[in-house]
């Protein structure tokens, strides 16, 4: 049996000195490490929508469910092509970007669905983008702005 504290990986090398071999144990946890690095660094995740901030190009844009301002009553109204689903419900918010979202979310319904569609129309994206920015917004207003300049 393995000790407790080489029971991840074992490789046993066998080294041949003159007359003589030698059984050497080496543990190979520094290599199951550096690979496990390499394959964080290569993969990411984006929690607003897009790889490193990159916005699509071209037709993409014109197919988004981009809201519209309706004039006379100054509001913003949903596309018929966007169905209003959020990517991910109040307790979401909450869990991503901390309590004021979710408040907002909850106890002021209307104002967040106002706030989502104009950063909809602003910012030309989709629901799931509009959702990440508002949540983060209202969670530190200041921060959001830095990350965004």
């Amino acid at each position: 049996t393995l000790p407790c504290s080489h029971s991840l990986i074992i490789v046993l090398y066998i080294r041949h000195n003159k007359n003589h071999l030698t059984m050497t144990r080496i543990s190979a946890l520094p290599l199951f490490a550096t690979i496990l690095v390499a394959l964080a660094s290569s993969t990411t995740v984006s929690a607003f929508g897009g790889v490193f901030g990159k916005k699509s190009t071209g037709g993409a844009s014109s197919k988004l469910p981009l809201p519209t301002l309706n004039k006379e009553t100054n509001r913003y109204d949903k596309s018929p092509l966007d169905d209003g689903k959020y990517p991910y419900d109040a307790i979401g918010s909450a869990l991503r970007h901390g309590p004021s979202p979710f408040l907002t979310r909850t106890f002021n319904a209307d104002e967040y669905e106002q706030g989502i569609l104009k950063y909809m129309l602003t910012a030309k994206c989709d629901r799931s983008e509009a959702t990440g920015n508002v949540d983060a917004k209202l969670n530190n207003a200041a921060d959001w702005v830095h990350q965004k300049m």
